[in-house]
């Protein structure tokens, strides 16, 4: 049951041109029957059809379709009731002309989900041989004559066995046999659905109708049931019943007929008959002013007998019941026209038939893609703080110690007192060389440099090759270790070491003690990553304050007893070191240690101890780790670092407090902005030709979907979805980008990386992952927000606009 209710509609509503079309509508249909609407032309009938079957949008009033009460246009619910419920019979048939008769039939059935090609085919078999088209099922509907063509759009309508059936003048462009051919079909399918009939033909609309609708100026003028005639008078013009002719002469075995009594067989008509290698010529002269040659693949019909008129019973004989082409099984929940396989086909079948011109547009697209490629290079760097040449870690501040009466505590004074994360390295002084005997040899050695850091300062994530440490004896180096130990005459080489997963199991020997690297990682800073106190057996020099210190923490560590011959054990944390005894006889006094730790150089020390158990080579001094760093700290001069949580704070208060202080990674950042600015002009330059490419593309996709606007415009009276037809373009967009545009990305991308270590090529572009995915992202983004661009407003026009504005 179908009901309209006050439906108001205009054309150019709030202008000038307004034209009220339909007015205060109101009208119900049955279940069942033919209702015809009649008027003249242009009173609002197509119109009226339209926003029946939400072809077009109404301005005010409802539509109660099925109990669905639809008071605003809305695509989605029009969509849905248009591909399940309504079929269309179009006057001007609506038919894909590059798709045979069986596809335009078949692809009714693939919108509506079903998946079964038996299934399909079957049905569509069926529905062809029911309209008396079956035999031209592969011929496309271009090579159709215009019943055949009206025949295969009603069968079109009739495949998903809808609920309604609106037929816009189905015989407008037909003869009078296949008027009558056409509407007995159409008569039938109403005994078992509603069919809604425009026609301006009297006679039609009285012998065929069950009920006519007249329709004047936009409003309902008459609405009554018809009680039609029995009988149906037809001029057929392409049907000739020889008896019928009023005069008939024989000229041997010519025979002619005629109703016109004054054209004489002898003497206005000459005719030449030519046969010559079983193909027959015939020249006609005279009055005769058109000839028709009748075959088997013409209309024309030839009876030798009297035309009849025939009654209705007959017209009505039929084999159609729409029981046999129920598909209320194999139906998926979404169309199956346009599946991902279906426009990935397309997609490339619409490339590789692109006109010249479009494939010069491809080449522009591929440099674009170069282009694009560098400006990534510059944006992705900038946006993501990606610099490329930044060799130290972010939270670490320098400062340099110029004097020996500079303390400690004039920089621990200056950390705010909940940085959990502080820490002064005393390593920091020269990059550090480290030993390692190499596989092939116990006597050779190969260097590698790098300063010290504590594992605390990187995370698993960090790490690229094997894992982070589970003992003190276990360290991580940074892959910038193996690339600068390596440089330039590829030292490492000669010892098997051809990659830096390679220093994995390597073993660093220093003082009796073997330290294993056991992963690599990537903090673009050059170091060795290890436990604290592993630190002080890495910092190890033959000369220097490192060579007369031992760690307590290791020998705890190792769990070597310390025997205490005077004094105590230090406190950790209190500056305090243990002596041997030896050297405490030296300088001490034997009361020394009674008052409590005994100042000596600027050293406090708790105790001595017997040095006789310890092998080590030149141990003077045992203290704990911090306390250990204090005193490295303190006969050093030069740079050091804190490790801080709040860099950028701890450098202006070193500053303010007259330090010579510097924040290495904000250094840099700043040198690559400032070599960023330079670049401005390149990436103005590179973001227009992005935006022009986008134009091009944005004109590309236009063409495109003009070339097909009338399959669309199909496409979209018979229900399928918006978003359905957009996938389609979106596939042909992203292969034309992937194709053009993203090739030249590569390729540019790909120089980029072999060229960027030069170091001139380093202050232009620099290739990062930041920068490719950026790249990636505005190739595609811009690309397809274009793309779309060009097609949106044509799609988002109703289906009777785009009919209307592109009718063929």
């Amino acid at each position: 049951m179908i009901k309209v209710k006050n439906v108001d509609k205009y054309f150019n509503k709030n202008k000038r041109t307004e034209i009220h079309v339909l007015n205060e509508i109101n009208v119900e249909f049955p279940d069942k029957g033919l209702i015809v609407l009649k008027g003249n032309s242009g009173s609002g009938k197509t119109t009226f059809l339209n926003i029946l079957g939400g072809l077009d949008k109404v301005h005010a009033g409802e539509i109660n379709f099925d109990d669905q009460i639809i008071k605003n246009y809305n695509p989605k619910i029009w969509n849905q009731i248009r591909t399940e419920k309504i079929g269309y019979i179009f006057q001007n048939y609506y038919l894909i002309p590059k798709l045979s008769v069986f596809e335009n039939v078949a692809i009714v059935l693939r919108m509506i989900g079903v998946v079964d090609e038996v299934l399909i085919k079957e049905r569509v078999h069926y529905i062809l041989k029911q309209v008396g088209i079956y035999n031209f099922r592969k011929r496309n509907a271009n090579q159709l004559s215009g019943g055949q063509q009206q025949r295969v759009a009603i069968a079109r309508a009739l495949i998903k066995n809808p609920k309604i059936i609106i037929a816009d003048e189905p015989t407008g462009n037909l003869d009078s046999k296949n008027t009558v051919d056409v509407m007995n079909i159409i008569k039938k399918i109403s005994k078992q659905c509603l069919v809604v009939l425009v026609t301006h033909e009297k006679s039609i609309a009285e012998f065929y109708g069950d009920r006519i609708i007249e329709i004047s100026d936009g409003k309902i003028i008459d609405d009554y049931q018809v009680e039609s005639s029995e009988v149906y008078q037809v001029e057929e013009t392409d049907t000739y019943y020889l008896k019928d002719f009023k005069h008939q002469e024989q000229l041997g075995n010519i025979s002619f007929y005629t109703n016109d009594e004054h054209i004489n067989l002898n003497k206005d008509i000459k005719v030449r008959l030519i046969y010559q290698n079983g193909r027959l010529v015939i020249d006609i002269d005279g009055v005769i002013k058109k000839s028709q040659l009748v075959s088997e693949d013409s209309n024309v019909k030839i009876y030798d007998s009297h035309h009849e008129a025939v009654d209705k019973d007959t017209f009505m004989e039929t084999s159609y019941q729409m029981e046999d082409i129920k598909v209320n099984k194999n139906i998926k929940n979404k169309e199956t026209l346009y599946t991902f396989k279906n426009n990935l086909r397309n997609a490339f079948i619409k490339v590789i038939k692109m006109t010249r011109v479009k494939k010069v547009m491809l080449i522009g697209f591929i440099i674009s893609g170069m282009i694009t490629a560098f400006a990534a290079s510059i944006i992705g760097n900038r946006l993501f703080d990606d610099y490329h040449g930044i060799t130290e870690l972010e939270n670490y501040v320098e400062f340099n110690r110029q004097a020996l009466n500079m303390g400690i505590e004039e920089v621990t004074s200056l950390i705010d007192s909940n940085d959990d994360q502080f820490w002064l390295n005393p390593y920091t002084n020269d990059k550090i060389k480290v030993t390692i005997p190499s596989y092939s040899s116990s006597i050779k050695t190969y260097y590698l440099e790098g300063e010290l850091d504590i594992i605390d300062h990187i995370s698993e994530e960090d790490i690229i090759y094997g894992r982070m440490p589970e003992n003190i004896y276990e360290i991580v180096v940074d892959k910038s270790v193996y690339t600068n130990s390596n440089e330039p005459y590829s030292r490492l080489t000669e010892f098997g070491i051809w990659y830096a997963e390679q220093l994995i199991g390597e073993k660093i020997i220093l003082r009796g003690v073997e330290i294993e690297i056991v992963g690599v990682c990537d903090v673009e800073s050059q170091r060795f990553f290890g436990d604290r106190t592993i630190l002080t057996i890495l910092s190890y020099k033959t000369t220097g304050i490192t060579s007369l210190f031992i760690s307590i923490d290791y020998l705890n560590e190792i769990g070597k007893e310390i025997e205490i011959v005077d004094g105590r054990m230090p406190t950790p944390g209190s500056k305090e070191i243990l002596i041997p005894t030896t050297y405490a006889n030296d300088i001490i006094p034997s009361n020394g240690f009674d008052s409590g730790p005994y100042e000596y150089h600027g050293m406090l020390i708790s105790g001595s101890y017997n040095k006789e158990d310890y092998p080590f080579d030149k141990v003077f001094y045992l203290a704990y780790n911090q306390d250990m760093e204090y005193y490295v700290f303190m006969q050093t001069l030069g740079t050091f670092s804190v490790y801080t949580s709040e860099p950028e704070m701890l450098l202006d208060k070193m500053r303010n407090a007259d330090l010579v202080a510097s924040w290495p990674y904000g250094n840099t950042i700043i040198e690559a902005k400032i070599e960023q600015i330079k670049l401005n002009p390149i990436l103005y330059i590179s973001v227009f030709i992005l935006i022009f490419t986008g134009l091009g593309m944005y004109y590309m996709m236009r063409s495109s979907m003009l070339s097909r606007i009338y399959e669309i415009s199909v496409y979209r009276a018979l229900g399928v979805k918006q978003s359905s037809i957009m996938k389609e373009f979106i596939a042909e967009l992203m292969l034309i980008t992937t194709l053009s545009t993203l090739l030249g990305f590569l390729i540019a991308s790909i120089l980029i990386v072999s060229f960027q270590e030069i170091s001139y090529l380093k202050e232009i572009v620099y290739m990062n992952l930041s920068a490719f995915l950026l790249g990636l992202f505005l190739i595609y983004t811009i690309n397809i927000i274009f793309g779309i661009l060009s097609i949106r407003r044509q799609l988002q026009k109703t289906p009777a606009e785009l009919l209307s504005n592109y009718d063929m």
